[in-house]
């Protein structure tokens, strides 16, 4: 089974829920923003792409989308790096 939400809150019922499915969401979105652009990203590119289009969400959430998508697969990380927005290198990542 894929887990896309960490319930590291304690949140229980229609808001645990939801929650799943908001970062399921997301992990969708990611796929779709990098099968679009077509070329690796850092998870700051993906945050500027995907607040483009949808509401915004926290870098910490882009990040746990990438690692779940890499756990499951659908994508790799990049041995490239990108600059970031405080100045240190990213990772980059790819469709898988």
């Amino acid at each position: 089974m894929k887990k896309h939400f960490y319930n590291t809150i304690g949140l229980k019922g229609e808001e645990y829920q939801k929650a799943i499915k908001n970062a399921k969401t997301q992990c969708e979105r990611i796929l779709t923003i990098l099968k679009f652009k077509k070329s690796p990203m850092t998870p700051f590119e993906i945050l500027d792409e995907y607040e483009k289009h949808y509401p915004s969400c926290p870098v910490t959430s882009i990040r746990r989308a990438l690692t779940n998508l890499t756990d499951q697969g659908l994508l790799e990380k990049c041995e490239t790096m990108g600059m970031g927005i405080y100045g240190m290198p990213n990772n980059k990542w790819k469709l898988k």
